[in-house]
């Protein structure tokens, strides 16, 4: 997926498994690979808040890049339907921005505690970076589900269609 990545043809990796199994042990094998190689890594986390935090894992991925001063203009408002698509396009080309010089992957954990606003942008930002050099890389446990029911489904959906690879350990 790396290698098609780097090829500009960038998307999702699901890798899910019950809490324990090795996820985070796989992930920072990866991590260490591909930092080796030279791609760039940006990473957040899904958080177990009994209140969902929207984009928390975005919000950290974002936070990084801007540490780097590479955001440029204002970030567009999610408050409503029109504004929220106009941000999830400002994310996904910020992200595609980023992976200009050098492949991108970007590793959000903990899916399972994902917020439907969440879900609803990893999957715009995976459609968004088909054509990129971006390599979204996610993990979960299946079996607490997602706290956003749909996310589940679409993942599924992905995994079916070819648009996504799902790792089960």
């Amino acid at each position: 997926a790396l290698e098609h990545a780097g090829a500009s043809e960038g998307g999702l990796v699901l890798v899910d498994g019950e809490a324990g199994i090795g996820k985070s042990r796989l992930i920072g094998e990866f991590v260490a690979e591909v930092r080796a190689g030279g791609a760039e890594i940006l990473a957040g986390s899904c958080l177990p808040f009994a209140d969902a935090v929207p984009y928390a894992p975005f919000a950290q991925i974002l936070g990084h890049l801007a540490a780097g001063d590479e955001l440029p203009g204002e970030v567009p408002s999610a408050a409503d339907l029109a504004d929220r698509f106009r941000f999830f396009g400002w994310v996904a080309e910020q992200l595609v921005a980023a992976a200009a010089a050098q492949p991108l992957v970007v590793l959000v954990e903990d899916l399972h505690w994902a917020d439907e606003s969440t879900g609803d942008l990893l999957l715009f930002v995976a459609n968004a970076v088909r054509s990129a050099r971006v390599l979204i890389v996610a993990t979960r446990r299946p079996s607490e589900g997602d706290r956003a029911g749909g996310l589940a489904v679409a993942l599924g959906e992905l995994v079916r269609s070819g648009r996504a690879v799902q790792v089960h350990l």
